[in-house]
């Protein structure tokens, strides 16, 4: 039998970039523990995500750049640049093995971190999504001692599906299949818009009509702006379409009767839009269409009021 030395390293012997990444990665596991459905895969043919416990996917990466070279650019980032960043490349989240939760951490050259996270929107919507990632960080803190390991966060509450049952609909489209990866070959273009405090502030005064008191939103506003320099090029172009609809996303936990936490999970929200034609002898203004697309989300933030209450009345009648 041959005796051997043991070493054992404390975290204070550990690298940052290594300390961060076992931070990082045992603290998923926790998160998920909590979080499990994104551990799932999702089933097309039956709406519903196979809890399986078959894992998210973790992805490390070094980046022979700076932090603040990067952020330093702001807009004038290449865009295309970013998805060396995220775990995997848009639309590849959908298919019938891949997972429904992938992570990235990148190490830059100075020692900081930019973690990415890409997840289904098929099983979660951005509240959700930023349920889980506050209840991770919260989980790496823990690991790396700078937060109570018996503090726990708020958990997620599963039980949406019995509130909104499926109706086995077919799913809106959106965002990219898989077979449009490629860029270049597709033709698809993104871009980058940064607005200063100053710059929203002056727009959000373009964007009230002049018989109004009331500001609009910033989200309306910027909505608004980006919609009329698209509605503009239709114009210009006779042979686009002249139609064009704008559309905002509306979450309706706490504003149903009875009121949903902020920690319910799924996709409750409601899309609000309106549609109308433009041409060339009809142009509307930028505080036009501010004020059709805040009218549009105050009635769906009405309707959010009773929509529960529909939902559970007409369960009864099933």
């Amino acid at each position: 039998m041959r005796n051997e030395k043991n070493s054992f390293l404390s975290k204070q012997t550990l690298s940052p970039y290594i300390l961060v990444l076992l931070s990082t990665k045992n603290s998923l596991s926790k998160a998920l523990s909590s979080f499990y459905p994104f551990a799932g895969r999702y089933r097309i043919d039956t709406h519903s995500v196979n809890c399986g416990d078959q894992g998210a996917e973790f992805v490390q990466a070094k980046v022979d750049i700076r932090l603040d070279d990067l952020v330093s650019q702001r807009m004038n980032v290449k865009a295309e640049l970013l998805n060396d960043l995220v775990p995997c490349p848009m639309g590849v989240i959908d298919g019938y093995d891949d997972p429904l939760l992938a992570v990235q951490v990148n190490a830059f050259s100075c020692g900081g971190f930019a973690i990415t996270v890409c997840t289904s929107h098929r099983i979660a919507d951005m509240q959700s999504v930023m349920s889980f990632v506050s209840a991770w960080a919260i989980a790496t803190k823990q690991e790396l001692g700078y937060v109570d390991e018996n503090y726990q966060p708020i958990l997620p509450n599963f039980d949406s599906g019995s509130l909104f049952p499926g109706k086995m609909l077919p799913c809106i489209p959106a965002g990219l299949g898989r077979e449009k990866e490629n860029f270049e070959l597709y033709k698809i273009v993104t871009k980058m818009f940064y607005f200063d405090k100053s710059k929203i502030s002056s727009i959000r005064e373009r964007a009230r009509l002049d018989d109004s008191s009331l500001l609009p939103s910033k989200v309306q506003s910027i909505s608004g702006l980006i919609g009329k320099a698209i509605i503009d090029v239709h114009v210009a172009n006779p042979e686009n379409p002249n139609t064009y609809t704008i559309i905002q996303a509306v979450n309706i936990r706490k504003r149903t009767v009875l009121p949903l936490p902020d920690n319910q999970f799924g996709n409750l929200y409601i899309l609000s839009s309106f549609q109308s034609a433009v041409g060339p002898e009809r142009v509307a203004s930028l505080a036009t269409l501010v004020n059709y697309l805040s009218k549009s989300v105050k009635g769906v933030v009405d309707a959010c009021a009773t929509v529960l209450l529909l939902e559970i009345i007409s369960n009864l009648f099933e």
